[in-house]
């Protein structure tokens, strides 16, 4: 079994270090857990795309950084993925969403009625309800992402569905982090929030 996982890394280490080690644990085992500790010790400043075996035979690669740029347009798709599926690990390039994909572009892939947002096609998706910050339930098929699993913890995220017609969404990913759509996307989303998650994320960068 192969791991797969892009990443960032600061002077401070891997950003959303012990969720990418426990998605190479839990593809690939301790073995390969063990190379990617390894790996993060040492790693350069840059984005790296990751694969490490059950061996722990590792390789990575440089990366020119997120395909996310904040005020990104967006449109929205069908979700590959059949409802009640569940959350499902990262794969290899060119996976699942290549397909979907549009240059400049984020796709929001939502529910088979259209009704929900689930992810979209290189990040997770969370949400302001005017409450709190919301996440999409866990039964939602999307990827397992680093950045949500980080993110919700450490904010008391909700579990709810997020409208396919909310104005206060976000994106989130281990390479760019916080991401703000285009307009009317992200527009009602609290600039308080949107601060104390990119410090967040900033912080979450560690070595071994």
């Amino acid at each position: 079994m192969t791991a797969y996982t892009a990443l960032r890394a600061t002077s401070a280490g891997v950003v959303f270090f012990e969720e990418h080690a426990a998605r190479v644990s839990r593809a690939a085992g301790p073995a390969a857990e063990r190379a990617f500790r390894d790996f993060a010790a040492r790693v350069p400043p840059g984005c790296w795309a990751v694969s490490v075996e059950a061996s722990g035979e590792l390789s990575a690669r440089p990366m020119p950084g997120s395909r996310l740029f904040d005020g990104m347009p967006s449109r929205s798709a069908l979700s590959p993925w059949p409802s009640g599926a569940g959350p499902v690990e990262k794969a290899p390039p060119p996976g699942p969403y290549a397909a979907l994909r549009e240059n400049g572009v984020s796709v929001l892939l939502t529910s088979p009625d259209g009704g929900e947002i689930w992810e979209s096609c290189s990040a997770a998706a969370l949400a302001f309800d005017g409450r709190g910050l919301i996440h999409p339930p866990d039964d939602r098929p999307r990827v397992r992402s680093v950045a949500e699993t980080y993110l919700r913890a450490r904010f008391a995220a909700r579990p709810a569905p997020i409208a396919a017609d909310s104005r206060a969404l976000v994106l989130v990913n281990a390479v760019k982090g916080v991401c703000v759509l285009a307009a009317p996307r992200s527009r009602d989303f609290p600039p308080a929030l949107l601060a104390e998650l990119r410090a967040a994320v900033e912080s979450s960068a560690r070595r071994a």
